[in-house]
């Protein structure tokens, strides 16, 4: 499955009358427009729909703009345990313990989208822009189109072409430390007095590299 909504070189969504260029992308040079391939299964009408597409020749496009290469993932984990006591009488124990960990978790090598799909994070794009294609410009001028928008997603890499969100890494990490104060108290050889003081804290930050 993936998206109906948008592609790499760029899905014209506007929805001006008469607009003929609707559901129209930019070919592989962005000089000019050829139509939308939608998918064999497609589900972007009507209620319940997904705006989603399987199959259909647009995949490939799809697939190198956002699913190349190996991704790394690494996980490292410390932990420390410690404790003590002390017999203060026959009758008196103290004890003390501390507990503390660090877990870190990382993802590296992702490729994102600066872009979510739809019309509402669409781009705008004006026809003062000079690299219009000249049939785009041409309707634009037709029906006095000061702008049309664009729902664009992933890059397909190549000469000159660099999407600076890529190979961008996913770092969390999550420490805690927990503290234990104890005692024990004989009180007549059949009751013992036992209690616990405990607190702890846990930190968790995520960040992208």
């Amino acid at each position: 499955m993936f998206s109906a909504q948008q592609n790499p070189q760029g899905l014209l969504i506007d929805t001006t009358a008469g607009f003929r260029y609707r559901n129209y992308t930019f070919t592989d040079d962005g000089k000019q427009l050829r139509p939308y391939a939608f998918g064999d299964y497609l589900s972007i009408a009507g209620a319940g729909a997904q705006n989603n597409q399987s199959g259909g020749q647009e995949y490939k496009y799809f697939d190198q703009a956002s699913e190349r290469g190996p991704r790394g993932f690494d996980v490292a984990q410390h932990s420390f345990f410690g404790g003590v006591k002390f017999d203060v009488n026959d009758k008196l124990t103290l004890t003390a313990q501390a507990a503390a960990g660090r877990s870190e978790s990382n993802l590296y090598g992702q490729y994102a989208n600066m872009a979510i799909a739809g019309a509402l994070y669409s781009y705008k794009i004006y026809r003062e822009n000079p690299y219009l294609p000249a049939e785009l410009a041409a309707e634009m001028d037709r029906l006095r189109m000061p702008m049309v928008r664009m729902s664009t997603g992933g890059m397909i890499e190549g000469p000159g072409l660099v999407n600076i969100y890529n190979n961008r890494g996913d770092r969390s990490i999550q420490q805690s430390a927990v503290y234990t104060a104890g005692i024990n108290f004989d009180i007549d050889g059949n009751w013992n007095l036992d209690g616990k003081y405990q607190y702890g804290e846990s930190t968790v930050s995520t960040g992208i590299l």
